[in-house]
């Protein structure tokens, strides 16, 4: 990761909430400035257990520390790092802490082992060419959560999208120039379309205070959508709001609209079917693009449904369920599972979400929606699309060709799953979305 280059068009505005709580501003995250990565199997003689180190970032907290490639970290203060993710669990220990605190490191080099401490820098702030990016807080029950507010050249007020993000924890703020993938591209879009953008970052990631978004039922997440959406009624420069709720985030979109005043809503690639049925489907989809066995095929669904019937309806937690059966050690560790979590994220986001009826959301709102699919998702199914556009007769059903989950450009779904969602952008996105806007925003 490199910083990004200074010189660009528009500064950073760093505005604090009054709505934020506690003294002063929000904290920026630490930064360490290290890539990890799996130990290489040629340094499994001196170490097959901890977090290697892939890269050092020049001018960074671990460069500063002396910290080398080819290191491998153990421990960070005094927690062992092991196991087949400890490079994911050295950059989660990171990410918790705050700018101008200080690791322990534990770690070997050529053999040895030696520790070192290492006083992390504040992360860099995401600037853009294509608009000024307004850091803030929102207060979710007593904790902070970091928002991103983004306007583009000129008077406003303008009118906004909120984008809300999908399942993941991953962070919504990109202030290095190679992150800045398919999803900034769509915000950089856009701006240069006249349009303003919200982001909030979930419990726990980046900036926020809280909960690890790992460990937050549904009904958490849902609170920080809306007191976002809420923060925006006191930008004057922010005008109607759109939702743009993106996978996960077009169950989201729905119940933020039900609560707050939104011009319109957009969802690409989301789920509308119950979640057994969705979970199945999807098995089912992706393994018959990967040339999967009927056999096989068969074996996975009765796993699946065994599975989501002991989360489900029996209440139990994967670690329970996996002591009541070893065959489905391999079915977990593939699905980012352990004891109380499931694709990372809590037992208790499942059930709840699954005590949700999606469509029967979707009709409690009253604002036009725009249901995009892309012809190369494979996450989300056309039907589930269709059937939510055939649902409400005020939404407008597009399918874009050559886009997979991610926005990303593809020649088919067996070419986006390759590429794991993360290939060239698809500007049609852009295009469609605003289209439709301005559309909206045309009448009364």
């Amino acid at each position: 990761m490199s910083h990004r280059n200074h010189c660009c068009v528009f500064v950073v505005a760093l505005l604090w909430s009054a709505l934020a709580t506690g003294a002063g501003p929000l904290p920026r995250q630490g930064f360490l400035g290290i890539e990890f990565r799996s130990i290489p199997a040629a340094e499994r003689d001196q170490a097959k257990d901890g977090a290697y180190v892939a890269r050092v970032l020049d001018g960074s907290a671990a460069a500063a520390a002396g910290f080398q490639a080819g290191d491998i970290f153990v421990a960070l203060d005094g927690r062992p790092l092991s196991g087949p993710h400890a490079d994911r669990q050295a950059a989660d220990i990171i990410h918790a802490l705050r700018a101008g605190d200080t690791i322990e490191v534990t770690y070997l080099r050529a053999g040895k082992t030696a520790q070192q401490p290492a006083t992390l820098n504040p992360i860099a702030l995401e600037t853009s060419p294509a608009h000024t990016v307004r850091y803030d807080a929102v207060d979710v029950d007593g904790v902070r959560q970091r928002v991103l507010f983004t306007t583009p050249p000129g008077d406003g007020p303008f009118p906004v999208v909120f984008y809300i993000q999908g399942l993941s924890c991953s962070s919504v703020e990109f202030p290095f120039a190679e992150n800045k993938g398919p999803i900034v591209q769509f915000l950089e879009g856009l701006s240069a379309a006249g349009f303003a953008t919200l982001r909030v970052e979930k419990s726990g990631v980046g900036d926020s205070e809280g909960t690890p978004c790992a460990d937050i039922d549904f009904a958490t997440e849902l609170k920080g959508y809306e007191a976002a959406c809420a923060w925006l009624r006191t930008q004057p420069d922010a005008g109607p709001v759109f939702l743009f709720g993106h996978s996960m985030g077009g169950v989201f979109a729905p119940l933020v609209a039900q609560s707050q005043g939104v011009r319109g809503i957009m969802v690409f690639g989301t789920i509308t079917a119950p979640l057994k049925t969705y979970f199945l489907e999807n098995d089912v989809r992706q393994s018959k693009l990967r040339k999967a066995t009927s056999e096989y095929m068969t074996q996975q669904a009765k796993l699946v449904t065994r599975f989501l019937e002991g989360l489900l309806d029996r209440n139990e937690s994967p670690g329970q369920i996996l002591a009541k059966d070893a065959a489905f050690k391999p079915f977990l560790e593939i699905r980012d599972a352990d004891e109380t979590h499931f694709h990372e994220r809590h037992m208790e986001f499942w059930r709840q979400l699954n005590a949700i009826n999606v469509l029967e959301e979707w009709k409690k709102t009253e604002q036009p929606v725009l249901v995009l699919w892309g012809q190369c998702d494979v996450p989300a199914s056309q039907s589930d699309h269709v059937k939510l556009a055939e649902t409400l007769d005020r939404a407008t059903y597009v399918e874009i060709p050559h886009m997979g989950h991610g926005f990303d450009q593809a020649d088919s779904m067996l070419d986006s799953l390759r590429q794991r969602s993360q290939g060239e952008f698809n500007p049609a996105i852009v295009e469609t979305t605003v289209t439709w806007m301005k559309d909206v925003l045309a009448k009364p």
